[in-house]
């Protein structure tokens, strides 16, 4: 998101952001400066301390348990990751678990939403949802994607940018297909009146 901002020349709807010399703004732009800005933690400037920790937790699981991090010099843009397998039998057993967890499920959902139209739901269930409706009807995208995908497609050529996504793609807000493959070199609009509806050309 803040990549796209910037790249639009657009602002955040807040204060997500701080200056080189530490002062909260709705730049994205900031995080290109020299030096350069940097990002808020969870909850912005008005409650940022409460992603302070976490940040230093997820730090701490990840580039410190691999040796390597902050501390070593920067190869460009790089990523480690921290995978926890926990197996339930040893503990209190997996029947002991699922009681648990389902008890804790079913009260999160009994309680009354805000907006009768929105109930209540668990963490990753609308990202569940999108899925199965992308899978059958196609992907949304963001109306800045596509010029992007134009530009790998024609920087790698036929072949070596070919896209698993035989689905047609779709505009955000729109209903027409976008785009069908990445086996190709150039992405033109149709001429069919909807501004954003594309096709590659072979």
């Amino acid at each position: 998101m803040t990549n796209r901002l910037a790249g639009g020349g657009q602002r955040g709807a807040h204060a997500w952001w701080l200056t080189p010399d530490g002062q909260p703004t709705d730049d994205p732009a900031v995080l290109a400066d020299s030096p350069p800005g940097t990002i808020l933690p969870l909850g912005g400037i008005d409650a940022g301390h409460k992603g302070y920790a976490l940040g230093l937790q997820v730090e701490a699981a990840t580039a410190a348990l691999a040796g390597h991090g902050r501390a070593d010099q920067s190869e460009g843009w790089g990523a480690t990751v921290y995978l926890q397998v926990t197996d339930p039998q040893a503990f209190a057993g997996l029947g002991e678990f699922n009681r648990q967890t389902d008890w804790l499920r079913d009260a999160c959902r009994a309680n009354k939403p805000r907006d009768p139209s929105r109930p209540v739901r668990l963490p990753g269930e609308r990202g569940l949802a999108r899925k199965r409706e992308q899978l059958a009807g196609g992907i949304e995208l963001h109306p800045a994607i596509v010029p992007a995908l134009a530009g790998l497609a024609a920087r790698l050529g036929p072949g070596r940018a070919e896209s698993r996504l035989k689905r047609p793609l779709r505009p955000r807000g729109g209903r027409v297909p976008v785009l069908q493959t990445l086996e190709s070199r150039l992405i033109r609009p149709l001429r069919t009146g909807a501004p954003d509806v594309c096709q590659i050309l072979p």
